[in-house]
């Protein structure tokens, strides 16, 4: 049985097609589409609690009635957060540490009663998933690269449902941001380059121990703030 987000996560709309999830290659500015994807799990994890729980809603979310928003006022949206909050390195992106800080700085200027921190023992890792999605919060997901040759080619491939429901091979992935929308006990369901994908819990597990580290491939975890 899946457990999951009580409703859909942000679709943007662009071109006449709505995503699923943020996509940083609709952007033009070539930092934020080759690195940003850190930003555009912020930004999808940002709206949705404030689309969720209109009283953390900010300035830079507004305050949200649908889940479906203009891609112009979503680049804002990126823009305005990757400002203040999730600055982007050029050629190198965004670490999971350094998002955890941005976020922890907008729930403390906004009011929001949450904490977050990056990295747990993969133990709990897929408990932990479960546990945030129960309380209806997007659980922003990391493939790391390879590790320690961060220069490897291995990749945690992302499948896709055809039209018989057969789970198909569609991309495959590395250090790479991408948001959990739900878990079962075989996948973990995505959203990454506003497409949904599927992602194999046992494959995810197998690529961090023989290429990655559970430092860079993991999760932002958001509990109450006490």
């Amino acid at each position: 049985m899946e457990t999951k987000l009580s409703r859909s996560i942000v679709s943007v709309l662009k071109d006449g097609e709505l995503s699923y999830g943020g996509n940083q290659r609709l952007f033009e500015n070539p930092t934020m589409r080759g690195y940003g994807c850190g930003v555009i799990a912020g930004a999808d994890l940002l709206y949705y609690l404030a689309l969720s729980r209109p009283q953390w809603a900010s300035p830079y979310t507004g305050k949200p009635e649908t889940n479906e928003l203009d891609f112009d006022l979503y680049a804002r949206l990126c823009a305005r957060l990757r400002r203040d909050f999730m600055p982007v390195i050029p050629h190198f992106g965004k670490t999971g540490p350094a998002l955890a800080l941005g976020l922890n700085a907008y729930f403390s200027r906004y009011g929001i009663p949450l904490h977050a921190r990056w990295c747990i023992g993969h133990e709990k890792l897929f408990e932990r998933i479960e546990e945030m999605l129960k309380n209806d919060i997007p659980v922003i997901f990391s493939v790391g690269a390879n590790f320690p040759l961060f220069w490897g080619n291995h990749r945690v491939k992302l499948y896709t449902l055809d039209k018989n429901g057969a789970v198909t091979p569609s991309a495959a992935t590395r250090a790479h941001f991408m948001t959990v929308t739900g878990i079962d006990e075989d996948f973990l369901r995505v959203s990454s380059w506003g497409r949904e994908y599927l992602i194999s819990r046992s494959e995810y597990i197998g690529y961090t121990r023989r290429y990655g580290s559970s430092i860079t491939s993991n999760i932002m975890y958001i509990t109450p703030k006490h």
